[in-house]
């Protein structure tokens, strides 16, 4: 389609394409994480339904760590994935005419967990 039609948007429909491909890198290899991870939890499954042994409470701790590194993997990989996107939402907006953006907050800021909702008090009961 943009073979047939080209033009001005044509090159910005271009341009947002083979930045958002910048992403799925990384995306690619969370989901590959994510998948050995779902592997192992059925591994940890398998290994911790029989009795425990001192061997088998070995083989559950090195199967726990290796669940806990491919889950930070994957946490590296989509950290890194969107941080490629904000990056290139960033380049697409200041290169559009008249465009203005606020100050970007630092990475650490972005990618910080909200803060926890603060608990609603509790109704007080009734005796009817």
């Amino acid at each position: 389609m943009v073979d047939r039609h080209p033009g001005a948007a044509d090159s910005l429909a271009r341009r947002k394409v083979a930045l958002t491909a910048r992403a799925a890198d990384p995306l690619g290899w969370a989901l590959a994480k994510l998948g050995e991870a779902v592997a192992q939890i059925g591994h940890l499954q398998e290994i911790s339904s029989g009795p425990l042994t001192p061997e088998r409470s070995m083989e559950i701790g090195t199967a726990l760590a290796a669940l806990t590194d491919r889950l930070a993997s994957a946490h590296t990989h989509l950290n890194s994935a969107a941080s490629n996107l904000h990056q290139d939402a960033d380049r697409l907006i200041t290169s559009a005419p008249g465009a203005q953006r606020a100050p970007t907050p630092p990475a650490a800021e972005r990618n910080r967990p909200p803060a926890a909702l603060p608990v609603p008090p509790t109704a007080s009961k009734r005796s009817w």
